[in-house]
């Protein structure tokens, strides 16, 4: 089964805060970090999971911090789990929130060939088997016209 989150690869800075995860008993369907690179910058803050343990990073190339984040127990409720990945320093942390502080949402324009800027705001999933797969394609849809592909008339 995929895994909600996967960073395999990635180039950039990803912060993931205030998600909740419901991985529906299965772990391993939570947050995967692979095949960094020393261009991986991700940040996981004060996410929550009804699983344990939710994080899986394999390398170590990069900057991935997973950080402040809980897990339910039946029996205690809400647990801290423990930090891992890169130590936190005030440094990566106001980088890695940076986006947030200033980045404010505009209207979408046109971008030069081979740009892609994605938005993902207030994203509710439910239910379902992969929660956002992102792709390196061509933009086959158009986005003016919903539902109406640029290859047909």
């Amino acid at each position: 089964m995929n895994p909600v989150v996967e960073l395999n690869g990635f180039s950039g800075r990803a912060t993931f805060g205030g998600v909740v995860l419901n991985l529906f008993g299965n772990s391993a369907r939570g947050i995967v970090a692979t095949n960094e690179t020393s261009q991986t910058n991700a940040l996981f803050l004060g996410n929550a999971s009804m699983d344990s343990p939710y994080f899986s990073r394999t390398g170590s190339g990069g900057s991935v911090s997973f950080l402040n984040n809980k897990y339910y127990d039946r029996t205690l409720g809400w647990v801290q789990t423990a930090d891992q990945g890169t130590a936190r320093t005030s440094a990566f942390i106001t980088s890695m929130l940076e986006q947030m502080r200033t980045v404010k949402p505009t209207y979408t324009t046109d971008l030069p060939a081979g740009v892609t800027d994605a938005g993902l705001y207030r994203v509710n999933l439910r239910n379902g088997a992969t929660g956002v797969r992102a792709y390196q394609t061509s933009d086959l849809y158009d986005h003016r016209q919903p539902g109406r592909r640029r290859d047909q008339p």
